[in-house]
């Protein structure tokens, strides 16, 4: 058990996908690279509790918004001045030129999968793009958040 361990351990310290903070540095600078308009509609998909809005309005991003299932994590963003609406509040008719989803598609299975990605994909602009972040199944903690259902 001990050589899994440090092997993990030093994975850990070689993989910055381990770190929420640098996986957060990673996509950002990714979107960055790809997308250098910074005056365009984003929308983080199951943003949590706001890391991936804080790092793009840093990057220089603006108009964010947030969605995200939990009254509690909406509550929290707004507090910290982030537009955040439940998904239940995302008009039909919005738009956007990137949608970010990080740590959401491993949540379902795949034929929910699917109608939960066209959902979204409703929602973006034609030559919009699509950033999205799952943790592999290598990672130590991947089964330890019970609602993990697909690497």
């Amino acid at each position: 058990m001990k050589k899994i361990e440090e092997y993990f351990r030093r994975l850990k310290q070689q993989v910055p996908y381990f770190n929420y903070h640098n996986e957060t540095r990673m996509i950002v600078s990714m979107i960055d690279r790809f997308v250098p308009n910074k005056d365009i509609a984003v929308l983080d998909v199951g943003c949590g509790h706001g890391r991936n809005i804080t790092a793009l309005k840093e990057k220089g991003f603006t108009k964010i918004t947030g969605v995200d299932k939990n009254p509690e994590t909406i509550a929290l963003n707004k507090r910290n001045g982030h537009a955040c609406i439940h998904f239940s509040e995302l008009k039909k008719e919005e738009k956007f030129d990137l949608i970010v989803m990080s740590h959401i598609i491993e949540h379902f299975i795949p034929q929910d999968l699917i109608p939960f990605m066209e959902n979204y994909l409703d929602h973006l602009k034609e030559g919009g793009f699509v950033a999205i972040a799952t943790p592999m199944i290598s990672a130590p903690k991947f089964y330890s958040d019970l609602d993990h259902v697909k690497a």
